[in-house]
């Protein structure tokens, strides 16, 4: 996703952006979609130590999600 004016809104508390907010925006002109995830779940006034919380616990999210997509082996074999 392209960064914009309307995207950066959603992200603003206060009209500011946090620094873990700013380091994502670092990496781009454009976003993964679980870069935008984190972005808009990062909105907030949060200390250094709250927002590496945050972003573990979204990386513990996506990580359960991924590793409940991946087929047992016995589903592998099935369709092998």
């Amino acid at each position: 996703m392209q960064i914009t004016e309307e995207f950066l809104a959603l992200g603003l508390e206060d009209g500011v952006l946090n620094k873990t907010q700013l380091s994502l925006l670092e990496k781009g002109k454009e976003l993964s979609t679980g870069d935008i995830n984190l972005f808009l779940l990062l909105k907030g006034k949060f200390t250094l130590s709250v927002q590496k919380q945050i972003v573990k616990n979204y990386q513990s999210v996506a990580n359960f999600h991924k590793v409940k997509k991946t087929p047992k082996v016995s589903e592998k074999l099935q369709n092998f």
